[in-house]
């Protein structure tokens, strides 16, 4: 017996090796043999090339009758070699998801491939897996067979969004080894076709059994959500052509992306149209055109969608295309006045050497040295290099024409106590810096508009708001009466990475990141980000220094010089009305009432 058992076991490894077990059909045999040598191609020329590692689905082990399970078996035993790492299991763990570049799934039909897939429902989250299918057909009907893989293929594409694909078909019957693969975006078949294609393995390279097919959509449309954010996306849903319904920096690049891949646009509004994006948590809770990409219900959106966590996490999402740096937008400063220019030149230590030789001279008129020449002739000079230094710093002041000092950044801003007025979109930004969540009033409109609210806020009100540069140049190039009156601190407060958006696992992704990263390298990107960034906005920069010399005539400077004059024939004519009191007072004391005015008088 124990002989007999030997005997049996040898014979089984010689079946195992030979390609045929006791029993088994000459048919089985063949397309087993087929299966070997097409899969050996692929794991050698793929897989061991590309250090690729596979999960094989063990679900073939109840979704297939005995005869097939027995086949899959030997062909793994002969295919499988030392340098393709494998995991075999009804389940792909987490820990080795990343680690995983090829799928493997032996089913019979569309339905257990969806049964084997919907038991790992993390294949289709954010690593995209190379699937190879093995469909072993029972049945010799063509159109089964192309609708069985059309529909797998629907599948994949829906619900896996994954078109990196290779379906062999093994007939049974024929002993026959067929491969197929789909293309979502073709011109002649259509858009998001899920036909079954024959493609030749020839070497069983990687770019062959898994060729791009997003490169060109063939003019097939994309869902895109829009909204409005001046300067960056403009609607005008009026026009007809939808590339005309759209402009500003990100319906451009929009645009160079759609000239890029070749892809046609199909507009989407907002829901609601007046929401700018929208808002997303890390919980998975979300507004607007995330909701709406949560629900697959488009297939992009881009237009000042900043780069979250929250995004990354449950949207698809590209590398940042743009950055952009938030800063404080501040009125310009109000002017010295001419009476504060003529009566305050100096600080506080010059005014207190004139009081202290005002007090030396009213000593020694006191003392009765009112006659000595040389105290005399000190305090002459001492009048008349005050009244140069006066004079000179006057009109120092005049030249620099300064203003009053404003804070140039967050910090200054808070210790001066100013407060803020943002939009929405804006306030979600900034709501990770908790020194401005007391401070911070939220109006309705867009963030442009932010800019004609802090204008329209009262003069002797520390007020600023928080924009960027293009918001601000596009402000400026629509108000150019208000050219010099916005001024932008130089230090930032926050920075804000731009992305374009995708359902979560969409097969998009990648291509439109490839794109944008050309776009990037090449110049073309930031040229269109930056091109709205005017000499508007370098005027309002540097306005702070000397707001007449942005002047295009001589007005606001004779103006100037006007105001000048009137204040000093102001003063003369209060010093004039101050002796004429003085005059009337002494005139009235000479009255026998007034005796009490006349010793006053005296005593002064």
């Amino acid at each position: 017996m124990e002989l007999n058992a030997v005997h049996l076991l040898l014979l089984l490894l010689l079946g195992l090796s030979f390609g045929c077990l006791p029993g088994q059909d000459p048919a089985d045999g063949e397309l087993a043999k087929n299966l070997i040598t097409v899969m050996q191609l692929i794991f050698g020329q793929t897989c061991e090339a590309h250090d690729m590692s596979v999960f094989i689905s063990a679900s073939y082990k109840n979704q297939l009758p005995r005869r097939e399970q027995r086949m899959v078996e030997q062909v793994l035993t002969h295919c499988l070699g030392a340098m393709v790492p494998r995991v075999l299991g009804e389940r792909l763990e987490e820990s080795l998801g990343l680690r995983t570049q090829m799928l493997m799934f032996f089913v019979q039909d569309a339905r257990q491939l969806i049964e084997a897939s919907n038991r790992n429902p993390r294949m289709n989250m954010t690593h995209k897996f190379k699937y190879l299918i093995v469909m072993i057909a029972g049945r010799d009907d063509a159109s089964w067979q192309l609708a069985q893989m059309s529909q797998i293929f629907a599948y994949l594409l829906h619900q896996r969004y994954n078109v990196h694909v290779l379906l062999l078909l093994a007939e049974l019957r024929t002993g026959r080894v067929s491969s197929y693969t789909y293309y979502p975006y073709s011109g002649a078949r259509g858009c998001e076709d899920t036909q079954a294609v024959p493609v030749p393995l020839q070497q069983a390279r990687l770019y062959q059994i898994y060729p791009p097919k997003l490169r060109d959509l063939h003019g097939c449309p994309l869902h895109v959500v829009v909204w409005q954010i001046r300067p960056y996306m403009r609607l005008h849903m009026k026009q007809t052509r939808p590339s005309d319904r759209i402009s500003g920096i990100d319906a451009d690049i929009l645009k160079l992306l759609a000239s890029r891949l070749n892809f046609s646009l199909a507009l989407v509004s907002n829901e609601p149209a007046d929401l700018i994006g929208g808002v997303s948590y890390m919980n998975g809770t979300m507004t607007g055109a995330f909701r709406m990409l949560q629900q697959r219900r488009a297939n992009m959106t881009l237009g000042f969608a900043a780069c979250m966590p929250a995004r990354y996490k449950h949207l698809s999402s590209t590398l940042p295309y743009s950055q952009v740096e938030y800063v404080l937008v501040l009125r310009t400063a109000r002017p010295y006045s001419v009476y504060e220019i003529m009566l305050l030149p100096f600080d506080s230590h010059v005014w207190l050497l004139v009081l202290a030789l005002a007090a030396l001279r009213l000593l020694c008129y006191v003392g009765g040295w009112r006659d000595v020449a040389l105290l005399d002739l000190a305090w002459i000079l001492s009048v008349f290099m005050l009244r140069m230094c006066y004079e000179s710093s006057v009109f120092m002041f005049l030249y620099n024409a300064p203003t009053r000092p404003l804070p140039d950044s967050l910090e200054q801003a808070l210790l001066q106590d100013y407060h803020f007025i943002t939009d929405h979109a804006t306030y979600r930004m900034t709501a990770s810096l908790p020194a401005l969540r007391a401070r911070t009033r939220i109006l309705p409109g867009q963030p442009v508009d932010m800019l004609e609210q802090l204008q329209a806020q009262p003069e002797w009100q520390r007020v600023a708001t928080i924009s960027t540069a293009s918001f601000v140049a596009d402000y400026l190039g629509r108000q150019r009466a208000k050219q010099h009156r916005l001024v932008l601190a130089s230090n930032k407060i926050v920075d804000n990475m731009i992305c374009v958006h995708f359902p979560m696992g969409s097969y998009l992704t990648s291509n439109f990141n490839h794109m944008l990263f050309l776009m990037r390298s090449t110049g073309i990107g930031p040229h269109i980000v930056n091109r709205l960034k005017s000499s508007h906005l370098a005027t309002s920069m540097s306005a702070r220094l000397n707001p007449l010399k942005h002047c295009t005539n001589y007005v606001a400077q004779v103006n100037e010089c006007m105001r000048f004059i009137y204040a000093a024939l102001n003063c003369l004519l209060f010093a004039h009305s101050l002796a004429l009191a003085i005059f009337v007072l002494e005139l009235v004391s000479g009255h026998e009432r007034m005796r009490w005015l006349s010793r006053i008088l005296g005593r002064l």
